[in-house]
């Protein structure tokens, strides 16, 4: 839940917060998407109707939510550091 008198004492921090809501949107459903995607092939597997082409889409989709999770580790690693050690250099590669 977002207190809108948090956000209004933070306001030089909107875009961050926004930032962060996206990516955590972005993660929750590349989640879920990953959840189908291996649902529906074990479901193959269970009917024996596994083929390359399915096997090829879930490794591709495992690897997006993969990258997409990894942005979003790394946006609250740098949210931690920027907001625990305001003091500290980040370098952002």
């Amino acid at each position: 839940m977002i207190k809108k008198r948090l956000v209004g004492l933070l306001s030089h921090a909107k875009k961050y917060i926004a930032y962060t809501i996206l990516w955590q949107w972005a993660a929750l459903l590349s989640q879920v998407l990953a959840v189908f995607s291996i649902a529906d092939l074990l479901e193959q597997v269970a009917y024996r109707g596994v083929t390359v082409p399915i096997i090829e889409r879930t490794i591709l989709i495992l690897f997006l939510v993969l990258v997409i999770r990894a942005q979003h580790l790394e946006l609250c690693y740098l949210h931690i550091q920027i907001h625990l050690f305001p003091d500290a250099r980040v370098a952002c590669a």
